[in-house]
């Protein structure tokens, strides 16, 4: 009788230990989730400040280049009025 109980107890412990396997492939997955969840989190807020300044440099280049032409057309202004006092002389 106590092969019977051996056999019966048996599948019984391969079950109990292929449940704590389980268990712990799941507890490494939960915590493998969190980890990636933190740092796609990170990633989307490096993501928001480089979008940031890039949108600043590119306003910044915006501003440059107007002004450049509003130096660009008051030298050529500038140059217009000269040719007009010269041909005057």
């Amino acid at each position: 009788m106590p092969l019977f109980s051996q056999l019966l107890g048996r599948p019984k412990h391969t079950i109990f230990v292929r449940d704590l396997q389980l268990s712990s492939v799941l507890e490494n997955m939960k915590q493998e989730t969190a980890l990636l969840r933190a740092q796609v989190g990170r990633e989307r807020e490096s993501s928001k400040s480089l979008e940031t300044l890039l949108h600043s440099n590119r306003e910044k280049e915006f501003h440059a280049q107007l002004t450049q032409q509003e130096k660009d057309a008051e030298i050529q202004l500038l140059k217009d009025r000269l040719s007009i006092s010269e041909s005057k002389l």
